[in-house]
This record gives structure tokens, sequence and C-alpha cells, in this order.
């Protein structure tokens, strides 16, 4: 059996019949690029104002997930659009900024409910970020040897935090956690 990918016309799991080799007959499956482990169904990615986000277009919801290169002060928009349909962030993905050295700024708007794993970590320039209510779970890792922050608030809607969200914030000196957050 023969796998590989066609264009979207012919149909996932479509058997193809009448493919002769000189030799021998040649059964062919076709496999749907929707079935790709890094492509998800209903959703595509999309660079829109710099920010790199990937847009479900069954939920209407958008992510913002990895893009190398963040720097300077980056502002995420509550909603983005893409072929005239709206969609609302929900999500900075995991790793999201990573290891982008000279981002110094994040302005995360109200729409944000979850700050994926290390979504900052080694984000060394940034000074400031401001978390909103909206936001209810912070990954493991996330703002991890930012160390260029000083100061910090976490937001009373905050439902759970990962582990070592902090660790390695050497110039990390005001940190305030809700105690409303049952446990980190």
């Amino acid at each position: 059996v023969l796998f590989f990918s066609l264009n979207k016309s012919i149909k996932q799991g479509t058997i193809i019949n009448n493919v002769h080799h000189p030799s021998k007959n040649i059964l062919i499956f076709v496999i749907s690029k929707a079935l790709s482990p890094n492509i998800k169904p209903n959703t595509m990615e999309k660079i829109i104002n710099g920010i790199k986000y990937r847009l479900n277009e069954r939920k209407l919801t958008a992510k913002v997930i990895r893009k190398r290169g963040y720097s300077g002060d980056i502002v995420i928009p509550e909603t983005v659009v893409s072929k005239k349909v709206s969609y609302k962030v929900t999500c900075i993905d995991a790793s999201a900024f990573a290891k982008c050295a000279s981002l110094t700024s994040v302005a995360i708007p109200n729409s944000v409910t979850t700050i994926g794993c290390y979504a900052f970590a080694h984000c060394t320039s940034l000074t400031t970020i401001n978390i909103p209510d909206g936001v209810t779970s912070i990954g493991e890792g996330a703002f991890s040897d930012c160390t260029s922050l000083t100061s910090i608030n976490i937001p009373y809607g905050i439902r759970s935090m990962g582990g070592w969200p902090f660790q390695d914030c050497t110039s990390l000196v005001s940190v305030h956690i809700p105690n409303t957050l049952p446990c980190i």
C-alpha cells in the first residue's frame, strides 16, 4: 500500500482504482492533509499585524502561537479578522513568545483566558506584562527566565497556575498572587 497526499478535491479515505504499475497493481489510499499532526481540522494559521494565530473556524476563536522574532512592545487585540470573519483571541499558546529576547512588553486583552506553558520563557528583555482579570489559567514556567521582569500582578480570576511560573526571574521584586488561587 502506498500512502501520499493529493489535492483537496479527492476526499479523505478515497481508494483510487485502476492505478497500474508495469509489473504489479498498486492500491493507493489518499490521506487528507487535515490528518497531519500539525494541522487540526477546522483551523488555519495566519499572521495578522505581525502576530501569528491559529484560527478555529468552527468556534471563531484565535490562539496566539509561536513565531520567532517578536520584539518591542506587543499589543494583542481582543479580536482579529481574516477573510471578513472575526475571531475572539482566547489563548496565548505554549511557548508562543518563548526566547524572544528583544520583547519588552505585552498587553494582553480581557478576552484571553489561558496563558500556556512557557509562553514567555526566556524573554530576557520583558519588563512589563499586564495580565487581565479574564485569565483563569497560567501554565508551568510561563514567565521563567524573564530576567528583566520586576513586578507582576496575578488577577483575582485565576484558578490554576503551573509550577515554577517565575523561575530564574532574577529582577522580580514584587509578585501579587490573590488568596483565591487554590495552589501553585
